[in-house]
C-alpha cells in the first residue's frame, strides 16, 4: 500500500484505527491475565481440598490399623469366636478396598488437575466448563468419603458390641470354669478319702483272714493237752 497517496485525513483515520486495535489487543490480553489468575486460585483450592482428602485417608488407615490390632489381640484370647471375627475382617477388607477405590479417583483427579493446569497456557477461554465438572467429581468424591466414614463408625460400633458380648461369654466361661476346677478338686479329695478308707477296709479283711488262718493251726494242740490229759 502506498501511503503516499494518502491524504492527511485519512493518515490520522488509519494512525485512529491502530491505536484504537492496540488498546483492544491490550484489553484481551488484560482480561487473559485476570481470568489466569482467578483459574490459579481456584485451582490452589481444589489442592487445599485434596490436601483435605489425604488427611482423612490417613486418620482413616490409621484407625483401621488399630481397628486390627485390636481384632489379632481378640482372636489370640478368643479361638471359640473366630468365625465372627473372620467376618469383620471381611467388612474391613470390604472398607479397605472402597479406600483403595477413592484412592483411585483421587489420583485420577489429581492427574486431571495437572492437565488442566497445562492446558491453562493454551486454552484459557474453556476453563470454565472444566472447573465446573471438576466441582462435580469433587463434591461427589466427598458425598463418597462421608458415606465410607459412616459405614466404618457403623462397623466399629458393631464391632465393639461383638466384642463387649464375647467379652461376657468369656467371663461367664471363666467362671464356670473356676466351678468346675473347685468340684474336680473336691471330688479328687473324696476320691483319695475313699480310697484310703478301701485300704483300711482291706488291710482289716487281711488281718481277719489272718487271724482265721492261724485258728484252726493251734486247735490239734488243745485237742493234744485233752488227750494226755
Amino acid at each position: 500500500m502506498d501511503f503516499s497517496t494518502l491524504s492527511g485525513a485519512q493518515e490520522v483515520g488509519l494512525i485512529a484505527a491502530a491505536i484504537g486495535l492496540a488498546l483492544a489487543v491490550i484489553a484481551l490480553l488484560t482480561r487473559s491475565t485476570r481470568a489466569l489468575n482467578s483459574f490459579s486460585g481456584v485451582l490452589q483450592s481444589y489442592a487445599e481440598i485434596i490436601n483435605g482428602l489425604n488427611n482423612e485417608l490417613k486418620e482413616s488407615y490409621e484407625q483401621r490399623r488399630e481397628l486390627r490390632e485390636s481384632n489379632e489381640a481378640l482372636e489370640i484370647q478368643m479361638d471359640s469366636v473366630s468365625v465372627r471375627i473372620q467376618k469383620a475382617e471381611g467388612l474391613l477388607d470390604a472398607q479397605e478396598q472402597r479406600v483403595v477405590a477413592l484412592q483411585k479417583d483421587k489420583g485420577e483427579l489429581k492427574d486431571a488437575l495437572d492437565d488442566l493446569q497445562a492446558q491453562a497456557e493454551k486454552e484459557a477461554a474453556s476453563h470454565a466448563q472444566v472447573v465446573r465438572t471438576l466441582t462435580e467429581k469433587i463434591d461427589l468424591l466427598t458425598h463418597d468419603v462421608a458415606r465410607e466414614k459412616q459405614a466404618r463408625a457403623q462397623t466399629e460400633t458393631d464391632l465393639q458390641a461383638q466384642i463387649l458380648e464375647l467379652t461376657q461369654k468369656n467371663r461367664a466361661l471363666e467362671e464356670e470354669n473356676g466351678r468346675l476346677k473347685v468340684a474336680l478338686e473336691q471330688a479328687t479329695a473324696d476320691k483319695t478319702a475313699m480310697q484310703k478308707e478301701l485300704a483300711d477296709l482291706r488291710t482289716m479283711i487281711q488281718a481277719l483272714r489272718n487271724g482265721t488262718a492261724e485258728t484252726p493251726a493251734a486247735e490239734p494242740e488243745g485237742e493234744e493237752e485233752q488227750s494226755s490229759g
